[in-house]
């Protein structure tokens, strides 16, 4: 009987949660470094270019930023992030309790006392090493060993409130020597915000590009230096992957969540002809000039605004939205006219008991509302997202917890006046769905489109499990914020982008999603084992670490057409290793896999050419990727070939229940020589795998056409093969598997013996 041939192509998907049976047409079911093709063939992925020398000192870049005319003379502008890659300071040792004396002042218990070397003003350790006093005393005495390079050491008394989750550090003193003495009752008053146990003395450096040739040169800048977090596992809830009862960090925030501390996720917004560093809750966003280069100052966002409301009069009219104030006391509180009228033409309406929040006063006709005290302006204190929207910088998640003047907290967000960010209006702060118990997690501009009505600007704001849009800005007749109708939100907040066409992606604790402003829906289900993990045929796939999920980074690519998202795989502590790439065009995922890892990801729009995809690489350099390199690492000594590697769909009988006997597959596509050689086959027979196989390579006319055979004689229900190889430093296709198979009878006799 002649063989039958079975042709798999038009390769269009990948599928991965699909059974052997029931895979679509054109469907892959394992993918890397492959893209598709409008024709349908799988084209092997770009490799990278430095574009930068290395960092120095730091090593691990945390954002990257691309501003377009900031400074004169650079064009395009660039600036990036990037964190030490080692403590500035040791850990204190030897810290011990050399004597204490008296007895009444401090009763007999169990005392825990922590120490932190400093350098300099800005860069300080958090507690590095602790020592537990059981005893009564009135003075108690210190000593230590010194730590190279500090310039002093603060003496904390850790606190824990009864039925509180976390301990405080209460500071006791400062030393320059290695000796302290504290007399007198433990002070109880703690900080403004818990502190956790780790180790911060690592810094987070500012640098600007101080040439545009290649190698880009970058040139730390003055002052731009800041104590941060390093990333940690976030706190998981006890249902998820990875949960632990004792984390490594207690009280450690994706966001911040430490005052006088820098986060983990830091941005860098172009507003008003300034650079502004968002550098978390607990730490105030930073504005840098490029203009005045790498001398330049570093300064925290101030507030200039000065509240001018009128004050009642009798026997006036009062248009809906007005807003005055009135006094109670030595405070000024603020009303706004809910009803529109005319005045009473006696005394103020406004005395007696001062009203809280949203209580009504019938005013003549009109009818005034409370907004409560007027708040003292205040200049941020701190942020986790920020954008540039409607011509105002607007922050949210300003604190690790709600402030007591209202105007900061987990949920909160707020609006600078217009092209000015060091102006904050008090009344110009909305908290959104703030007892929830949860935090804003992202922020993206977004607009509203409708047959034959104008587009609506607005903003998506993104918690864990719920999205808002706030439409208008305040103060605006139509503001308004609300609730979209999903129960999908953000747990990584870089993972947002806005996609034309599609509307806002993002991450969400079922996968990738979509908002388009009505309709929230899930794009990811065909790689959902690439996402959460698998059983049986799916257990070879590595899924995302849920604890370092915040970390993800995104960007969009313009050849082709993709939105990718850097993620990081389980086990790998928190490295962005892997590309998941959604084709706008195909509307299919792909998968990257990077050979070293990345800290953070960016398309960076400014130039007269086409976007860059620039990523961070942790040795400290700034690679494009996708951008039509063969190589990664292109024109380095050390540069490699793009390995690459696919599975093809499954292959098995009529009703799946015949055998067939498999005589051999051909794989047909284009490369060069290297890239041929390169093939290895592994083929997989009835759910087992059976190994490397022989391939011989057919020469061809054309130039660069490849058939490679692979020989199989083998007899089963099912098979597939595992292709895998590399570009061989060349651009490289496949098109097409054919097999060659002959069908078994079915009706052959079994024997049972």
């Amino acid at each position: 009987m002649a063989a039958k041939i079975i042709s798999q192509k038009r390769f269009a998907k990948l599928v991965a949660s699909t059974g052997a049976l029931s895979q679509p047409p054109g469907a892959l079911t394992r993918l890397s470094n492959l893209l598709y093709t409008q024709r349908g063939s799988l084209q092997i992925a770009d490799g990278s270019l430095a574009v930068s020398a290395p960092i120095s000192p730091a090593s691990l870049i945390a954002a990257i930023a691309s501003f377009a005319n900031l400074q004169p003379g650079q064009f395009p502008y660039y600036e990036l992030l990037a964190y030490s890659s080692t403590p500035q300071l040791a850990d204190v040792t030897n810290f011990v309790v050399s004597s204490v004396s008296g007895s009444t002042d401090n009763p007999l218990a169990s005392y825990t006392f922590d120490i932190a070397a400093t350098l300099g003003d800005t860069h300080t350790n958090a507690r590095n090493s602790s020592y537990v006093l059981t005893s009564a005393f009135d003075t108690v005495n210190f000593t230590w060993t010194a730590v190279a390079g500090a310039t002093g050491y603060t003496i904390y008394y850790v606190y824990r409130p009864a039925g509180f989750p976390f301990s405080y550090l209460i500071s006791l003193g400062t030393s320059v020597t290695t000796s302290f003495s504290h007399t007198g009752t433990l002070p109880i008053t703690p900080s403004v915000n818990p502190t956790p146990d780790f180790n911060n003395t690592y810094e987070l450096i500012l640098y600007v590009n101080t040439d545009v040739a290649t190698p880009i040169d970058f040139s730390e800048v003055t002052g731009g230096v800041f104590p941060f977090t390093i990333p940690q596992p976030a706190a998981l809830a006890p249902g998820s992957p990875g949960f632990s009862a004792n984390p490594a960090v207690i009280g450690f925030s994706p966001y911040g969540g430490t005052s006088g501390i820098a986060g983990p996720l830091p941005q860098l917004i172009q507003f008003a002809a300034q650079s502004i560093l968002i550098l978390g809750n607990g730490y105030a966003p930073q504005a840098y000039d490029p203009a005045l280069g790498p001398g330049g100052a570093v300064t925290a966002l101030a507030n200039t605004f000065t509240a001018a409301y009128p004050t009642w009069q009798a026997s006036v009219s009062w248009l809906t939205g007005s807003q005055l104030a009135a006094l109670y006391g030595s405070t000024n509180y603020l009303f706004t006219a809910t009803q529109g009228g005319v005045s009473g033409s006696g005394t103020t309406p406004f005395t007696g008991t001062p009203p809280v929040k949203g209580v009504q006063i019938a005013d003549g006709s009109v009818i005034w509302t409370s907004e409560g005290p007027i708040v003292a302006s205040v200049a941020p204190r701190g942020a986790a997202h920020a954008v540039a929207y409607a011509g105002s910088l607007w922050l949210a998640n300003t604190s690790p917890t709600t402030t007591s003047d209202g105007i900061d907290g987990p949920t909160c967000i707020k609006m600078s006046d217009s092209n000015n960010p060091n102006s904050w209006n008090p009344v110009n702060v909305a908290f959104i769905a703030k007892d929830d118990g949860t935090q804003i997690t992202g922020l993206q501009p977004f607009t509203i489109a409708a047959l034959g009505i104008s587009p609506t600007g607005s903003l998506c704001v993104f918690k864990e499990f719920t999205t808002y849009q706030v439409i208008g800005v305040f103060g605006a007749s139509s503001f308004e914020i609300q609730p979209a109708q999903t129960n999908l939100g953000c747990i990584a907040p870089r993972s947002i982008q806005f996609l034309p066409g599609f509307g806002v992606v993002r991450f969400t604790h079922l996968g990738f999603a979509v908002f388009d402003g009505i309709n929230d829906r899930l794009i990811s289900e065909d790689i959902r084992p690439y996402l959460f993990g698998g059983v049986d045929s799916e257990a070879d796939l590595t899924p995302v670490d849920p604890s370092y999920l915040y970390l993800a980074q995104s960007a969009q690519t313009t050849q082709p057409p993709m939105y990718i998202c850097a993620m990081p795989l389980t086990g790998g502590s928190g490295a962005l290793t892997r590309l998941f790439c959604y084709d706008l065009v195909m509307k299919s995922w792909a998968v990257l896999d990077l050979p070293w890892a990345i800290h953070s990801l960016g398309t960076m729009s400014v130039g007269e050419g086409y976007p860059l995809v620039l990523a961070g690489k942790a040795d400290g350099t700034i690679q494009r990727i996708q951008s039509g390199d063969v190589n990664w690492d292109q024109g380095d000594a050390a540069q490699s070939a793009v390995n690459w590697s696919f599975r093809s769909p499954d292959v098995y009988g009529e009703g799946s229940t015949q055998r067939l006997f498999y005589e051999q597959a051909t794989i047909r596509g284009y490369g060069s020589a290297s890239m041929v050689s390169s093939i290895v086959a592994n083929l997989w027979l009835d759910g087992a795998q059976i190994g490397s196989q022989a391939v011989d390579v057919v020469p061809q006319g054309g130039s660069n056409l490849f058939e490679a055979r692979v020989k199989i004689f083998k007899s089963g229900y099912r098979a597939h093969i595992d292709f895998s190889g590399n570009n061989g430093g060349a651009a490289g296709i496949i098109d097409s598997i054919d097999w060659s198979v002959s069908p078994k009878s079915s009706l052959a006799r079994r024997i049972i013996g």
